[in-house]
């Protein structure tokens, strides 16, 4: 299960009466480190309804792990210039209270009132073995919690062992478009029975921005600039999506492919050269294997001891990535191992090489190369003829935006087709119901608890009414016993009295100050060894006498 929070604000936003429209976005971004692409595709996506539903609630999803304090959640509200998140975690994660606690957030509020909600999936290559099974969960949570009444999907890569997964969850909820970024998915997934437009990829319009760069007097070639290099050790960069574990030995191979990628680079260029290495992620996680830390893996500086390196993302997130454009401009050809990163370079005009060790990444190819060349091919072909063919293809996804923007606008202007609007509320509604009757389960339930313990409690205290009375019946006895010992006690003071007044006589007596002084001349042993025999003899008289 997965619960969606926000912050105040929000809550009261979308659930305002001026709140005409709604825009839920879920896709590449979701918090995990800074990923150059999806940055750019949320981006994007948020511009695009910027500028056509200006008054509208755009609410990204965000994983809440990924956000530990509020100053990060500044961060994103600044760089995506968006107030609004929706927040989503899953039931099994313990600190949630914590984390949300940590800025302000609370459990999401839902009004009753059916306002226009669109729920947008913007791009990414997640819809595959890796994530793809997350993501639908994820999808699915939303179409669950809103009334959803447009449902987009737009610059997706698919990856064949996911589609059928994909095929049924759109039969089920019914999306109004379906783009993918790439002509194999489109294939692929209409083939399987679901209409699929080539939507191009949702970063494309980001990254034309810095295409229209003007040129400017141009000091990197003072530099003595060769190439351009991103690299990509992740696991899923070779890895397959429907093998369980990771065969070991697959490293070495992929590390052995990229010595002889490098030591080709070494015959086409000047070893006093300067190539630019480039990272695309700033994420701290292990498994996130980016240019830094493949430098060590691959032991890179053997072969290139001196290089410039550009962190794209860090530039991006900072407002500076157009000035490092036209040092990237100047470099002879690019090599990269990820898709933004290329199509990025390709768009500056750079001849650019995307690597692919599996499936997905030659998927990713054929999206933005036209002509699939080997890596040597691609180093001993002429520089122009990379460009034209760059040129043409990017020509191509670029009329495939404009139509795919077309469609999106004219699709959102007009009514809900009736069947799939109808099919994702009525899915709601039942999602409501069966929320409405969990709550109602779990009340009859603390009912039945409490009710038990009435019961319990009701014995409890009807078993310390008898034994109150039988503790009370003891009382009675023991106030009795008290009495009788009370009396008691004031015949022994009597008799006390009584006695006190006899001793105080004797102790007054002739006959008592005689033997005081006796006693006292007993203490003496003179008188003592005078007096004994005498008063033995008394006792002796005496004793004769009473018989």
């Amino acid at each position: 299960m997965i619960f969606f929070y926000t912050l105040p604000e929000t809550n009261r936003k979308i659930n305002s009466e001026d709140a005409s429209q709604i825009v839920i976005l879920a896709g590449g971004f979701n918090g995990y480190g800074r990923n150059f692409g999806d940055l750019l595709q949320l981006r994007g996506t948020l511009r695009w309804y910027k500028q056509h539903w200006p008054d509208a609630v755009l609410c990204p999803l965000l994983h809440l792990r990924t956000t530990s304090d509020a100053e990060t959640l500044r961060e994103l509200i600044d760089f995506f210039e968006t107030p609004h998140w929706l927040f989503y975690t899953h039931h099994s994660e313990e600190d949630t209270s914590s984390r949300g606690a940590a800025f302000g957030l609370e459990p999401l509020k839902v009004s009753d009132r059916l306002i226009p909600i669109i729920l947008h999936v913007y791009g990414g290559g997640f819809f595959n073995g890796f994530w793809g099974r997350w993501m639908i969960d994820l999808i699915e949570a939303v179409l669950q919690t809103f009334p959803i009444s447009r449902y987009i999907i737009s610059g997706q890569q698919l990856g064949a062992e996911f589609v059928p997964v994909l095929a049924e969850h759109c039969r089920r909820y019914r999306p109004d478009l379906v783009g993918c970024r790439d002509p194999e998915s489109v294939k692929i997934l209409t083939q399987s029975g679901i209409d699929a437009f080539f939507s191009g990829d949702d970063a494309f319009e980001e990254l034309l921005r810095y295409a229209e760069i003007p040129a400017k007097d141009n000091n990197a070639l003072l530099l003595n600039l060769s190439f351009g290099l991103h690299l990509n050790l992740s696991n899923y960069v070779y890895s397959s999506p429907i093998q369980e574990q990771q065969n070991q030995s697959l490293d070495q191979v992929i590390l052995q492919q990229l010595q002889d990628l490098f030591q080709l680079l070494t015959t086409q260029f000047d070893p006093l050269s300067f190539p630019i290495l480039v990272g695309s992620y700033l994420d701290s996680r292990q498994e996130v294997q980016d240019t830094w830390a493949a430098l060590k893996r691959t032991l890179l500086t053997r072969y290139f001891p001196q290089f410039i390196g550009l962190d794209i993302t860090g530039l991006l997130l900072q407002g500076r990535l157009e000035d490092v454009v036209p040092l990237l401009r100047s470099v002879k050809l690019f090599v990269a191992n990820s898709y933004h990163t290329a199509l990025f370079l390709k768009i500056l005009g750079v001849p650019t090489y995307l690597l692919a060790f599996n499936d997905y990444y030659t998927q990713k190819q054929s999206g933005i190369q036209s002509t699939i060349h080997s890596f040597e091919e691609f180093l001993t072909e002429d520089l122009e003829t990379l460009r034209k063919e760059q040129e043409a293809i990017l020509s191509a996804h670029q009329k495939a935006r404009q139509e795919w923007m077309g469609l999106l606008e004219h699709e959102l202007k007009e009514m809900p087709e009736k069947r799939g609007a109808v099919l994702r509320v009525t899915t709601y509604l039942q999602e409501d119901r069966n929320r409405l009757l969990a709550k109602v389960n779990e009340q009859e339930y603390i009912i039945s608890r409490l009710e038990s313990e009435n019961v319990a409690l009701r014995e409890q205290l009807e078993s310390l009414h008898r034994q109150n009375s039988v503790l009370s019946g003891e009382l009675d006895n023991l106030y009795k016993q008290n009495a009788v010992l009370g009396d008691e006690v004031a015949k022994l003071r009597q008799d006390n009295t009584a006695l006190a007044a006899q001793l105080g006589i004797i102790v007054r007596s002739r006959s008592w100050r005689l033997v005081q002084k006796y006693w006292r001349l007993m203490d003496r042993p003179f008188w003592r060894l005078l007096l004994t025999p005498i008063r033995k003899v008394g006792i002796w008289i005496w004793g004769i006498g009473k018989r």
